[in-house]
């Protein structure tokens, strides 16, 4: 398998992974199938509060592995479950790689 059919395979396995968790946390008897790569995670969308938020980046920690730095807390990487997804996959990248961006 070629490096960008690994990195294809990956990146669905972390939209769907996140939208297992997505589906659970809005309880609005969404399937993970049924929400779409560009659906909106608050506001009119998936209508997620803030302190659903906070269960999402909880469980988006525990289920990854990794850690969202306050760096990461903003709403363009928020905004859709796809951008949310890239996030994810470029932390699992970072981890995978040895380079957390720490710079302490």
């Amino acid at each position: 398998m070629s490096a960008s059919e690994q990195s294809r395979r990956h990146a669905g396995t972390v939209l769907h992974r996140l939208k297992t968790l997505l589906s659970e946390l809005a309880d609005m008897g969404l399937s993970p199938e049924s929400i779409g790569d560009e659906e909106v995670i608050f506001e009119e969308g998936l209508e997620l509060d803030s302190s659903l938020g906070v269960e999402l980046l909880l469980a988006m920690e525990n289920e990854f592995g990794l850690a969202i730095d306050d760096a990461d807390l903003r709403m363009d990487n928020f905004a859709t479950v796809a951008s949310l997804a890239a996030l994810i996959g470029e932390k699992l990248s970072q981890r995978n790689s040895g380079d957390m961006g720490d710079d302490e």
